[in-house]
């Protein structure tokens, strides 16, 4: 496969380059963001997907609206 290049901003490269893992190249931080789930390694939704942790989130919520509904 040949190589390409791009241009991006400075602002945009520093978002890369505070993404890169030890070892990772530009291409290893493009490749990870661009397959698979993009949610993978960002915080809550890194284990389940944005599906599955959007409902979680919904569920959460409703059963803390409804404790403290009970409450008052």
């Amino acid at each position: 496969m040949a190589d390409k290049t791009i241009r991006i901003s400075e602002e945009n490269w520093r978002r890369l380059e505070e993404l890169k893992e030890e070892g990772d190249s530009f291409d290893d931080v493009v490749t990870r963001l661009t397959t698979g789930d993009r949610w993978s390694g960002f915080g809550a939704l890194a284990d389940v997907g944005i599906s599955e942790g959007m409902a979680d989130a919904h569920d959460r919520l409703r059963e803390e609206m409804d404790r403290r509904v009970d409450e008052s």
